[in-house]
């Protein structure tokens, strides 16, 4: 915590005590009680007491006794009343101004580490700012005072860290960005590999598949071919049964008729339908494996 060495002249105690503005026996007995007990290190009992003597004053308190509020208020830890004392001090008595400033400067010091301490960076920033004035201010009236000096020290620490501690923040932030962007760009990489990969593989299913189903059919019209041949044999050889073989003949041309809305291909038909098909899905293929060749790179929209 830092110093604050209030100078207590018992002789001008005792004048301020009997001299100032009328107060009660009983406020001057609990203002001499209250410094008493400052001196013993019983802040908060010496607050207690200097209180007391505030209140018996009825707001015509003499500067030394708002002066010891405040330096009793800081040491029990209660920073803006220890602050608004010391305003009103220096107020009363120009002369307190460094009791002011020191006070301020070591109260917003406080605050500055709590606030850095929870990560708010940019208020503990001010915070310091505002110690490192209220310290320079003080040692300017004051320059022999040491703790003056320590306590400026502190502040300048302060801010050193509080600066240091934006930086890892700021790079920790432009870190973890690029990590994100590289994920993501990954990502994409990998999304175009796969499409890669999938693409050839389809043209090939496709083309296997045509292929399967042209060969079907050429199969088909054999097996046909060699039932008509057959069955024209069998005419041949048994010439009672002729005109039979004509009717099956034309019955099984009317069931094949009524299966086959569309009429039968030749062979040289086919033939030039398999070779456009072929020759459909070579182009397909040339295209595609030029736009895997030209595919634009990544982009940052």
């Amino acid at each position: 915590m830092c110093s604050l060495r209030p100078q207590f002249l018992l002789a001008l105690l005792a004048l301020l005590l009997f001299s100032a503005a009328p107060a009660s026996a009983q406020g001057r007995e609990d203002f001499a009680e209250g410094v008493r007990l400052l001196r013993s290190g019983d802040s908060s009992a010496a607050l207690a007491k200097l209180k007391d003597a505030e209140a018996a004053y009825g707001g015509e308190e003499p500067a030394t006794l708002l002066q010891n509020l405040a330096v009793a208020a800081w040491r029990s830890g209660q920073i803006v009343a220890a602050e608004a004392y010391a305003e009103r001090a220096a107020a009363r008595d120009p002369k307190l101004n460094v009791l002011r400033d020191n006070i301020l400067g070591a109260a917003k010091l406080a605050q500055g580490k709590q606030a850095m301490a929870s990560k708010a960076l940019d208020k503990a920033e001010k915070l310091a700012e505002r110690s490192v004035a209220a310290f320079e201010s003080a040692l300017t009236a004051a320059p022999g005072r040491r703790e003056l000096r320590r306590n400026l020290a502190r502040a300048l620490k302060l801010q050193e860290e509080i600066e240091e501690e934006k930086k890892r923040a700021k790079q920790k932030k432009e870190n973890k960005k690029k990590d994100k962007k590289g994920k993501d760009g990954k990502k994409q990489d990998q999304s175009k590999q796969d499409t890669g990969k999938q693409d050839p593989k389809s043209g090939q299913d496709k083309s296997g598949q045509d292929k399967k189903e042209t060969q079907e059919s050429k199969d088909s019209e054999k097996q046909q071919g060699e039932k008509k041949g057959s069955e024209e044999k069998q005419s041949k050889d048994k010439p009672g049964e002729k005109q039979q073989g004509k009717q099956n003949q034309a019955k099984a041309a009317e069931k094949q008729q009524g299966a086959k809305a569309a009429p039968e291909l030749s062979e040289e038909e086919k033939m030039r339908l398999l070779q456009r098909l072929q020759q459909i899905l070579q182009e397909a293929q040339r295209k595609r494996s030029g736009a895997k060749r030209h595919r634009p790179g990544k982009r940052d929209w």
